[in-house]
């Protein structure tokens, strides 16, 4: 990004979305082509455990536009995927 801070520094609240129940092997790359087309994103990551590199199982999506993040929480939150369930929210 273009900001000088950390990585969520200047993302609004209301564009950033908790995106949890995410498969093990989900790269933030896979993350972001899930949700990229409802919207242009500005930051997205999976947070990995810093001991063992191993994916938490959840991430961040941060959408330039709120109107993207409300349109990404009605089409994937609940969405089945691996056998596990998305839970999309603000």
């Amino acid at each position: 990004g273009m900001g000088g801070g950390p990585p969520g520094h200047d993302v609004d609240p209301a564009c950033n979305l908790y995106v949890g129940g995410l498969p093990a092997q989900m790269e933030s790359q896979q993350l972001r082509d899930m949700f990229s087309r409802f919207g242009d994103i500005q930051t997205c990551a999976v947070i990995k455990d810093k001991m063992t590199g191993m994916s938490r199982q959840f991430g961040f999506v941060a959408f330039r536009d709120p109107n993207g993040a409300q349109q990404a929480i009605q089409g994937m939150n609940n969405t089945p995927i691996e056998g596990k369930t998305l839970q999309v929210r603000l």
